[in-house]
């Protein structure tokens, strides 16, 4: 394989989950060194962790707006006034 496929092969395991120490191996295997292997990798888990960030950022606001309107459609609905006991 050329170099810029291994390091596009490396990118995909990483992003998929796979341990960097196996991702790490694959490479050094295939003749990338250590230092660019390590180097790689680490802006690949950067990568990753910026991605699955803006995921959880995306579902936490999707989900508040869908509470948001859930309570906003059925407080009218429910907004029961209960009469004094007095």
């Amino acid at each position: 394989m050329k170099r810029d496929e291994l390091i596009i092969e490396a990118r995909a395991k990483i992003l998929r989950g796979e341990p960097s120490s196996s991702v790490r191996d694959f490479l050094i295997a295939n003749g990338i060194s250590a230092i660019d292997a390590d180097a790689k990798i680490k802006g690949f888990n950067a990568e990753r962790n910026t991605e699955i960030r803006k995921l959880g950022i995306k579902n936490t606001v999707v989900g508040a707006a869908i509470m948001g309107g859930g309570t906003i459609t059925l407080y009218p609905c429910l907004n029961i006034s209960i009469p004094s006991l007095i």
